[in-house]
């Protein structure tokens, strides 16, 4: 699988401690903001190029990647493809969404 995206981000943030807030996550300036009930928007990974499609799985991915059932059926899936080298994209089209469908 080509991981240039993630390779990059993940360099460009290694060092957490010297990173702004405003590359992580949108800043919002407004006082009437219930803070308690405001979930921020992340963007770091529009910025690095990470299509919606991606960014949309992964809340997905992180509710069923410890799932026994989950992970058989995606070594199924990806075995179909293990000699192409995939976009994410394609990862996410060609194996994420029929694993989820099954």
């Amino acid at each position: 699988m080509r991981t240039e995206v993630i390779d990059h981000v993940q360099s460009h943030f290694e060092k957490l401690d010297q990173v702004e807030v405003r590359e992580l996550c949108k800043i919002v300036d407004e006082p009437s903001v219930d803070i308690t009930n405001y979930r921020p928007t992340v963007v770091v990974f529009k910025k690095a190029g990470i299509s919606d499609k991606i960014i949309d799985v992964l809340p997905r991915l992180e509710i069923f990647h410890n799932s026994f059932v989950f992970n058989k059926l995606w070594d199924l899936e990806c075995g179909k493809f293990r000699e192409n080298v995939m976009s994410l994209e394609e990862v996410v089209e060609q194996i994420c969404e029929p694993v989820f469908v099954r």
